[in-house]
């Protein structure tokens, strides 16, 4: 079962669909632990540019494979694989001043602050968010350099909910509740 999904993916990866063939390597895995199926995903998710996603299945590969499975100019090819798709990929080092904030890039949730490390991404042009309840929005475009760590530190600005409120009535000695505090 496992060969059979592994022989699907491996068509649609020649045939160009690549979300098929990766959806197929992945299933097979879960049919099989096969240190090269970790290699196929690698391949697909590298055609689908999701690079930070590739480097993590190349390493898998790297960590399951049996020595030897590999000649010295297969071990050369990949680790120059290795060392271009780093340079596909940024970090980006985000600290905020408030627990809880929502940080997105390019518009998809990458995580909660306080963040567990540097958010790993790829590399270019992305819009960084910053949302907070009670705080205005942090937003900045910037340039995720490949292969760098970029810091960002963000402080949140609070949103200052104070106003003034006039009560007109035509009931002289009307009392006035505000959030059912008596005023």
């Amino acid at each position: 079962d496992a060969d059979a999904l592994k022989a699907r993916g491996d068509a649609a990866f020649d045939g160009r669909r690549f979300v098929e063939a990766l959806e197929s390597y992945q299933a097979a895995l879960k049919k099989r632990r096969d240190a090269r199926l970790h290699y196929n995903i690698a391949q697909a998710l590298s055609a689908l540019a999701r690079y930070p996603e590739a480097l993590r299945s190349y390493q898998a590969f790297l960590a399951e494979a049996p020595a030897g499975m590999l000649n010295e100019a297969q071990q050369a090819a990949l680790f120059g694989l290795l060392e271009e798709l780093k340079g596909k990929i940024a970090r980006l080092d985000l600290t905020c001043d408030v627990p809880g904030a929502r940080v997105l890039v390019r518009g998809k949730m990458a995580g909660v602050t306080p963040l567990d490390g540097a958010l790993v991404l790829n590399a270019g042009e992305a819009r960084v968010e910053v949302l907070a309840d009670g705080y205005e929005p942090f937003e900045a475009t910037m340039k995720l350099e490949g292969g760098a760590v970029v810091p960002l530190s963000v402080r949140l600005k609070r949103v200052d909910f104070r106003g003034w409120l006039s009560v007109v009535s035509n009931v002289a000695g009307a009392e006035v509740y505000v959030d059912g505090v008596w005023r």
